[in-house]
């Protein structure tokens, strides 16, 4: 197994590349600038993916989570926590598998390289 940090990769979804934190979606400096409340919704990883290619069979995720909440009353955890994995075919994307925080979200995958792209959690 090889591990990458997805923080060495291309972050797609973010308007500033100058963040507080590596997964942010406003800049530094909109810190005490907008309202708390929107800073704070700033901080979620909502919308944000990373793409790569891969000749990977397998493909797992670990990653720790900002809330301790891991789901809500509304939906469930794998929409607010989780990873999905989409697979790039000639139909387009492909949606492989989802995953909670260190689990496989794709294994048995046919051999050869594949573009994938990784939506992160929406909290």
């Amino acid at each position: 197994m090889c591990w990458v940090d997805i923080r060495e990769l291309r972050i797609e979804g973010q308007g500033w590349s100058d963040t507080k934190a590596p997964f942010d979606r406003l800049p530094a400096r909109a810190e005490g600038v907008v309202r708390e409340v929107v800073w704070n919704l700033s901080r979620h990883s909502a919308g944000l993916c990373v793409k790569f290619r891969t000749h990977a069979t397998e493909i797992r995720g670990r990653w720790t989570l900002t809330l301790d909440q891991l789901a809500m009353s509304h939906m469930p955890a794998t929409a607010c926590s989780g990873l999905d994995l989409y697979i790039d075919s000639e139909d387009g994307l492909q949606w492989a598998g989802v995953g909670r925080p260190e689990t496989t979200l794709v294994e048995a995958m046919d051999e050869g390289e594949k573009a994938c792209t990784v939506y992160l959690p929406l909290y």
